[in-house]
């Protein structure tokens, strides 16, 4: 008889032995899945703050970029109406020396033909 119970004292603690080990692998994987998913959340946010930090970054740097691109583009014009100016102002210096060259050789032409006429009194 105490053979039996004691048997039968067995059997119920291993079945309580098998139903801890049960609960405490479910907790354990309960807690592996906790613990993983904590890294995962860490670690994307971790990425964002990079992504973040990045696309600042970058929104910076573009514009830098514009406003260089900006400058640039105001300084062409600029040098482009300077060269106009200077094509005018060549154009004009060009101009009045072939006018005053001219005028003067119409003179010296009338002086000359003065000159060469012959002399009636």
């Amino acid at each position: 008889m105490f053979a039996r119970w004691n048997d039968s004292n067995t059997e119920a603690e291993q079945k309580a032995v098998g139903i801890s080990i049960r609960n405490l692998r479910t907790e354990i994987i309960t807690i592996l899945a906790l613990i993983t998913l904590l890294a995962g959340t860490a670690s994307g946010g971790a990425g964002l703050y990079r992504i973040t930090g990045i696309e600042k970054s970058n929104r910076r740097v573009h514009e830098k970029v514009t406003a260089a691109q900006e400058k640039l583009k105001n300084q062409l014009r600029q040098l482009l109406s300077a060269q106009e100016e200077e094509r005018k102002a060549l154009s004009r210096e060009l101009h009045d020396e072939i006018g005053q060259s001219l005028t003067a050789l119409k003179r010296e032409i009338a002086n000359s033909e003065k000159i060469a006429r012959p002399k009636t009194a």
